[in-house]
């Protein structure tokens, strides 16, 4: 056993692929959401709780909308390395898709369809992350929308929460 996580050469199987790819996408996912988590305001948590909210609501109110600036950099990040993931485990080992076809047009010599699939890669990995992007701003706005925000104390009494 030379190491925990390992692909053959010839192949890989569909379940090694989605590994890679979750993989590729978790980690950045996850350090972010835990750094936007860690730098929330205290004074923000300590004046919700002087005013009688649970944890759970802490979370929901004042944790989340915090954090959410970095869960979706976090995102961005994380869709950038899964779509790599994908196009590196198309190439490895699944017979099909565009990491495939950039393969084979390398194998082949073929430069027009090895410009052609770059460009496409290009294009889908920009319009995945501008998608996702463009979800992050409508969240933002929402949360920034003074229709949305916490109007004053009555909202954070145990009694409002019910």
């Amino acid at each position: 056993r030379k190491g925990v996580i390992a692909i053959p050469a010839t192949s890989i199987s569909p379940t090694a692929a989605i590994s890679l790819i979750f993989i590729a996408a978790f980690f950045p996912i996850l350090v972010n959401t835990t750094a936007g988590a860690q730098h929330v305001s205290i004074a923000m948590l300590r004046a919700g709780r002087m005013l009688g909210a649970s944890e759970s609501y802490l979370l929901r109110r004042v944790v989340l909308p915090s954090a959410l600036p970095q869960i979706f950099t976090g995102l961005r990040l994380g869709i950038g390395m899964g779509w790599v993931a994908v196009i590196v485990a198309e190439m490895i080992g699944v017979k099909s898709g565009l990491g495939y076809i950039l393969w084979q047009a390398y194998y082949w010599n073929r430069m027009d369809m090895l410009i052609c699939t770059v460009i496409t890669i290009g294009v889908l990995g920009f319009a995945i992350v501008f998608a996702c992007y463009g979800l992050g701003e409508k969240l933002f706005n929402l949360a920034g929308n003074p229709r949305h925000q916490v109007r004053g104390s009555a909202e954070l009494t145990p009694a409002a929460q019910h």
